[in-house]
C-alpha cells in the first residue's frame, strides 16, 4: 500500500512540473531592443500580468552601467554619460572607416573549438603543468570585462583580467591590453582578442571601441552567463570549463581600474 501511495505521489508530481513547464512555455517572452532580439537568461516570466527579467540583460543592453553592492544590497544603475558612452570613452556608435562589430561576433562552441584542439577538457593546457597538448598558435588572448569579483570568482580558462568595461577605453588600460597582447603574440598566440561580458552587450560596446583603435578584436556571442555556462534554452550556448583565480596563470591580471 505503500509503494503504491509512493508511486501515485510521484506521478502527481510529474504532472505538476510538466504541467509548470508547458504553462512557461506558453508565456514565454520575448525581448528586443532597437530592433534586435535580446537574448536573457535566465528567461523572462509573467506573474500577475507583470514581466520580469533580469536587471542586467536590460540594462547592459542599453548601454547602462550596473552594479551590485552585495555588503549594502544595493544596485546602482548610471546612465548619466548617455548610451553606452562611459565605455566609449568619447567614441560611442559606428566610428568610419572602423570594422563593423555585429560581424565580428565569436560563439562560445568557436570558441572552445579553438582554446581545446585536442578536446581533452583542458583548455590552454600548454600553460606550465598541463600536458601541452594544445595549440597556442590559434589562441586569441582572451580578456574578461566584468568586473574584477566576477572574474575571481569564475573565468574562462586563460583569460586575462585589465579593467572592467567602463574603464576599457582608458589610456592605461589600453596600454595594459596592448603589453599582454605582445607577450601573448610573443609566446606563439595569435595577434587577435576577443572580449566576454555577462551577456555580450558590454563587450560588443568595448570591441568596438578596440577595434576604432587598431585592435583585431571579436566579441563573445551572449557573453558569459548565457553562452559559455548557460543552458541549451539559451541561443548557441554551451556548458563549457571555467576557472577561479587560483588557476595558473592568472598572475596576468592587471588592475586598471
Amino acid at each position: 500500500m505503500k509503494k503504491l501511495f509512493a508511486m501515485l505521489l510521484g506521478c502527481l508530481f510529474l504532472v505538476l512540473v510538466t504541467t509548470a513547464w508547458v504553462l512557461a512555455a506558453e508565456k514565454s517572452v520575448r525581448v528586443v531592443v532597437d530592433g534586435q532580439d535580446l537574448a536573457v537568461f535566465p528567461p523572462p516570466i509573467i506573474s500577475e500580468n507583470r514581466v520580469f527579467l533580469p536587471l542586467r540583460a536590460l540594462a547592459e543592453a542599453i548601454g547602462a552601467d550596473l552594479e551590485w553592492d552585495m555588503v549594502n544590497r544595493t544596485v546602482f544603475i548610471n546612465t548619466s554619460s548617455g548610451k553606452g558612452e562611459r565605455y566609449l570613452q568619447g567614441l560611442f556608435g559606428q566610428v568610419p572607416g572602423s570594422p563593423d562589430i555585429t560581424r565580428n561576433l565569436i560563439s562560445a562552441a568557436e570558441l572552445l573549438d579553438v582554446l581545446d584542439d585536442d578536446r581533452d577538457g583542458d583548455l590552454v593546457d600548454y600553460r606550465s603543468g598541463h600536458s601541452g597538448g594544445d595549440n597556442i598558435a590559434n589562441d586569441p588572448l582572451v580578456v574578461d570585462v566584468r568586473a574584477r569579483w566576477f572574474y575571481d570568482f569564475a573565468h574562462i580558462p586563460g583569460a586575462v583580467w585589465i579593467a572592467k568595461a567602463a574603464a576599457m577605453g582608458k589610456n592605461q588600460s589600453e596600454q595594459g591590453l596592448r603589453e599582454l597582447l605582445a607577450n601573448h603574440v610573443k609566446q606563439g598566440g595569435k595577434n587577435e582578442v576577443v572580449v566576454y561580458c555577462h551577456t555580450g552587450h558590454a563587450a560588443g560596446l568595448v570591441a568596438g571601441v578596440l577595434g576604432a583603435r587598431g585592435f583585431n578584436v571579436r566579441n563573445l556571442q551572449y557573453g558569459f552567463d548565457i553562452a559559455w555556462t548557460g543552458t541549451q534554452k539559451a541561443p548557441a550556448s554551451i556548458r563549457a570549463p571555467v576557472e577561479d583565480k587560483t588557476a595558473p596563470g592568472d598572475d596576468k591580471a592587471l588592475d586598471c581600474g
